[in-house]
């Protein structure tokens, strides 16, 4: 992972909507995305309270963050911004609240595979770059 100047933020989204079949499919991909613009529909779900106070909740960090640059503000869970040192999240679920350490060892397999793709991607540039030096 590389360093950039600006501060990131890491979340977590575990709240299953309730979709038919939802003990099946859980927390899946992209299943946040209703609850950010207030969509809660979305996927067909038959939406409860519970789903829309987390809708509302997540649409008012994520405008936080597009205004100012910061999900943090006023009446929002504190949120720390994420660092290699601190590994910090925000789980939104049927708890919400920051954590840190999310599954580490499963992310490394992801950094060292990323690092061997890498290191491979470097040793074809230098043989190809080699063999045309050579046939010079």
């Amino acid at each position: 992972m590389q360093t950039v100047p600006s501060d990131a933020w890491h979340y977590w989204f575990t709240w299953a909507p309730p979709i038919a079949e939802r003990e099946r499919y859980g927390a899946f991909h992209a299943a946040e995305i209703g609850y950010v613009f207030g969509n809660v529909d979305l996927f067909d779900a038959v939406p409860t309270d519970d789903d829309r106070a987390l809708s509302d909740l997540m649409s008012s960090i994520w405008t936080e963050f597009a205004r100012t640059g910061n999900p943090n503000g006023e009446g929002l869970p504190e949120w720390p911004a994420y660092t290699r040192e601190n590994e910090t999240y925000l789980e939104f679920g049927a708890e919400t609240g920051a954590g840190s350490g999310l599954r580490l060892a499963k992310m490394e397999i992801f950094e060292r595979a990323e690092t061997l793709r890498r290191e491979n991607a470097r040793r074809h540039a230098d043989a190809a770059g080699k063999q045309s030096t050579d046939s010079n």
